[in-house]
C-alpha cells in the first residue's frame, strides 16, 4: 500500500501527556520524531472507501520530544493520528512460516472495576513491526454521524519482536472517557453495550505503510457493564434495541436496511432485512436406499402416538406435512416408484470461487428466490459450526433481502460484498477462505434441488423441531451458469441424501427485529485535525448520543448461553440419539453442509478416504435398489 501523504506538524508547545489508564504487556520505546514543517492539504472526510489509508495527520511539538506515552482522553497530548480510512481489502491469512499475507487485529473486550479490559490479538507479516493503536467512538447528532478519536492506547511501539502475533492489554477507564465527552452532550456517554473500536496502524510513527480495525474493519467491540459503581442501562442506542453488552442474545436478529444504505447499495431490497440466526441442528447421512424406509418409520410417527412417546419420550404433537406434495388433478398425491409422495423441490443456487474454496471449507453463499418472490434471499453460511454429541451441530446463519433477480445476475453484490459495511456477512467468508474477495467468489457453481419430507414436532412447552429428509439431486454448472459436462458429453450430476432436525428454523422475516441499519460506513464523516473533531463536538445539540451499529451475531456466538441453556436446545439433545436409534439401531454418521457434500457426490472437491468408501459401497447398494425396482414395476406392467 502507498505511504500516507499529509503529514502535519503544528508549531505548539506541549506538555507530555499522562498515562493512558493500565496499559500492560508493553514496553515503550522513545524516539524522536522529525516530521517535515509544511502542512499539504488532506483530502475530504468521507473518502472512507478508499483503497489506499488518507488523510493522517500528525500533530506534534516542534521543540518537544516526542515518547510512546499515551496522550490523555481526546487526542490533546504529544501526539494524534487523525483522517479518514478505508474500508475494504483483503483480510489477512497465515502463512506455512507463521506470517501473515496482510496485517490485521482482533479485539475482545472483559469488564473490570473502573471499566473494562480491552485485548487487542495482532497479526503480522513481519517481526518488530512498530505499531500505534487509536480508541474510538461514534457520536450522532441527528441524521449527522461522526467516528471521533478518544485516545491513543500504543505510540509507535515495536511489538513483535519474536513471532508474527502478540496481544496487547488495555485498561479503559469509563469515567476518565464520559467526562472528556460531557464537557459537550449530555447524551453523550458511555452506556452498557457501546460500540467502541480501535484502529491500528503499521509503521514508524510518522508514515504508515498499512491499517487495519476501527469501525470498518474488525476493530469493533461492544463495553462491558463493569464490575464497580455500574453504568446507567440503555435499552436503545439511536432506535435500535441494545443488545451489545446482552449476556443471552436472541437466536434471531433482524435489522432492517435503510434507504441511504439500499440506495448506495441497489441490490439491497427497500425495507428489506438483514437477519442473523444463531442455529441447532442434527445433520445426519443417511444412505440413497435407505430414504424410503424412514420416510414410513417418520410418517408411522405422525400417525401412531403411542410409538411416537416410546420413541421421543412425551409431551410432542407430530404432524406429518404435505404441502409440497405434488397432486394430480383430482387433488390426490402422486408416488414414485420407490412409493413415496412426488415432491416440488426446493431449488437453490450456490456461488462460489472457480477452486471450489467455499465448498471446501463448508461455507456456503446461496441464493433462494422461487417466481413471484417480492425478494429474492442470500444466505450466507460462514463454516461449519461446530459438531457436538448426537450429530448436533451449531452455527450461524446470515441472510440478506434482495431485489428480484439478483439469482441470475450475482455480480450486482460485488459492489455490497467488496466492504466491510457491519452488515455485510461476506467478510465472515473472507476470514475462512484464504484470498477469497467479493469479485472472484460469486461464479454459479452448483444447482441443488431437495425433495424434502417434512415431519413437525411440537412440543407441550413450545419447542419446534422440524424433521427434514432430504433426497438431494445436485448439478456441477459450468462458467454460464450451465450445466457442466464430463468429456463424453454427460452433465456431472450427484445423489445423496440425509436428515436434519432444526429448532424452529425460520425462513423469512426474523421474530426479533432490533432496529434500522443507519447510514452506510462510506457515509460516516471522519476529522484530519483535533481542532476539527472538537470544533464539530462543541456544535452538537443535547439530543447527541453514542452511536454505532446494532449488534448482530458473530461466528462465536454459537457458544452463547441463549442457545445452550435454552430449553429447546436440551430438548434437541435428548430427541437427537432417540430418533436416529430409531430409524438405525447402529446410529447414523455425522453429515456436512449439503454444498460441501454436493461438491464431493460430483468430484469438484475431493473425499476423505473413508468418505469415498462409504460413498462407494452405497452408489453400489443404489445400483442394486434401482435394478429390483425397475423389475418390479416392469411386471406390475405385464
Amino acid at each position: 500500500m502507498p505511504r500516507i501523504g499529509n503529514i502535519f506538524r503544528r508549531n505548539r508547545t506541549t506538555t507530555p501527556s499522562t498515562p493512558a489508564s493500565g496499559t500492560t504487556n508493553s514496553t515503550p520505546t522513545n524516539n524522536t520524531t522529525n516530521a517535515p514543517g509544511n502542512a499539504t492539504t488532506p483530502a475530504g472526510p468521507n473518502a472512507a472507501t478508499n483503497a489506499a489509508i488518507g488523510n493522517v495527520s500528525n500533530v506534534s511539538s516542534t521543540n518537544a520530544t516526542p515518547t510512546n506515552t499515551p496522550p490523555s482522553v481526546g487526542m490533546q497530548g504529544n501526539r494524534s493520528i487523525m483522517g479518514t480510512f478505508s474500508s475494504s481489502g483483503a483480510i489477512g491469512h497465515k502463512k506455512d512460516d507463521g506470517s501473515y499475507t496482510r496485517g490485521r487485529i482482533e479485539v475482545n473486550a472483559t469488564p473490570t472495576k473502573k471499566g473494562c479490559k480491552v485485548e487487542v490479538f495482532s497479526m503480522h507479516t513481519e517481526k518488530d513491526d512498530s505499531m500505534t493503536y487509536i480508541l474510538q467512538a461514534r457520536v450522532r447528532d441527528k441524521k449527522e454521524e461522526k467516528v471521533i478519536n478518544l485516545k491513543m492506547l500504543l505510540d509507535n511501539e515495536k511489538i513483535n519482536p519474536d513471532g508474527f502475533e502478540t496481544t496487547k492489554t488495555f485498561n479503559i477507564d469509563y469515567d476518565e472517557i464520559n467526562a472528556y465527552l460531557q464537557q459537550f452532550s449530555p447524551g453523550l456517554k458511555l452506556s452498557p453495550g457501546t460500540p467502541l473500536a480501535i484502529q491500528a496502524f503499521w509503521g514508524d510513527g510518522i508514515g504508515f505503510n498499512h491499517q487495519w480495525g476501527g469501525y470498518a474493519r474488525d476493530g469493533m467491540f461492544y463495553i462491558p457493564q463493569r464490575k464497580a459503581n455500574p453504568l446507567p442501562e440503555v435499552a436503545e442506542i439511536n432506535g435500535n434495541k441494545n443488545l451489545g453488552a446482552a449476556e443471552y442474545l436472541p437466536l434471531d436478529i433482524g435489522i432492517t436496511f435503510d434507504d441511504t444504505l439500499s440506495t448506495k447499495f441497489k441490490t439491497l431490497a427497500q425495507g428489506g432485512q438483514f437477519t442473523s440466526r444463531m442455529e441447532a441442528e442434527v445433520k445426519a447421512h443417511v444412505d440413497l436406499d435407505k430414504v424410503p424406509e424412514y420416510y414410513e418409520k417418520l410418517a408411522e410417527l405422525a400417525t401412531n402416538p403411542r410409538l411416537a412417546e416410546r420413541v421421543l419420550g412425551p409431551g410432542w404433537n407430530i404432524e406429518l406435512k404435505e404441502r409440497y406434495f405434488m397432486k394430480d388433478d383430482d387433488g390426490k398425491t402422486l408416488y414414485d416408484d420407490r412409493g413415496l409422495p412426488q415432491i416440488d423441490p426446493m431449488r437453490d443456487r450456490y456461488y462460489d470461487n472457480k477452486d471450489y474454496g467455499m465448498a471446501k471449507e463448508q461455507v456456503a453463499l446461496r441464493f433462494r428466490e422461487k417466481e413471484g418472490d417480492k425478494v429474492g434471499r442470500v444466505n450466507i453460511k460462514p463454516g461449519p459450526g461446530v459438531m457436538v454429541d448426537d450429530n448436533i451441530a451449531r452455527r450461524i446463519e446470515y441472510g440478506l433481502e434482495v431485489v428480484p433477480g439478483t439469482k441470475n445476475n450475482p455480480k450486482d453484490l460485488t459492489n455490497f460484498f467488496n466492504t466491510t459495511e457491519h452488515l455485510n456477512p461476506f467478510r465472515f467468508i473472507q476470514e475462512v477462505v484464504p484470498n477469497s474477495s467479493a469479485w472472484n467468489s460469486v461464479n454459479p457453481m452448483m444447482d441443488i434441488e431437495a425433495n424434502r419430507y417434512k415431519i413437525a414436532m411440537e412440543h407441550k412447552n413450545g419447542t419446534k423441531i422440524e424433521i427434514s429428509l432430504d433426497d438431494v439431486y445436485c448439478t456441477a454448472l459450468d462458467s454460464k451458469g450451465e450445466p457442466a459436462k464430463y468429456d463424453n458429453g454427460k452433465p456431472i450430476v450427484g445423489h445423496f441424501a440425509q436428515l436434519e432436525l432444526d429448532l424452529e428454523h425460520l425462513q423469512t422475516k426474523a421474530s426479533q427485529t432490533v432496529g434500522n441499519s443507519g447510514n452506510s460506513f462510506a457515509g460516516i464523516g471522519q476529522f484530519t485535525t483535533v481542532d476539527k473533531q472538537e470544533e464539530w463536538l462543541k456544535k452538537v445539540s443535547d439530543k447527541a448520543s453514542m452511536s454505532g451499529p446494532p449488534r448482530i451475531h458473530q461466528p462465536e456466538d454459537i457458544n452463547n448461553g441463549s442457545l445452550l441453556e435454552s430449553d429447546a436446545y436440551k430438548l434437541l439433545e435428548k430427541v437427537a440419539p432417540r430418533l436416529q436409534g430409531y430409524l438405525e439401531p447402529e446410529g447414523l454418521k455425522p453429515a456436512t453442509q449439503k454444498y460441501h457434500r454436493a461438491a464431493e457426490v460430483t468430484g469438484r472437491i475431493p473425499m476423505s478416504d473413508e468418505a469415498k468408501n462409504d460413498h462407494e459401497n452405497e452408489i453400489r447398494r443404489r445400483q442394486r435398489v434401482d435394478k429390483g425396482l425397475r423389475q418390479d414395476y416392469s411386471a406390475s406392467q405385464a
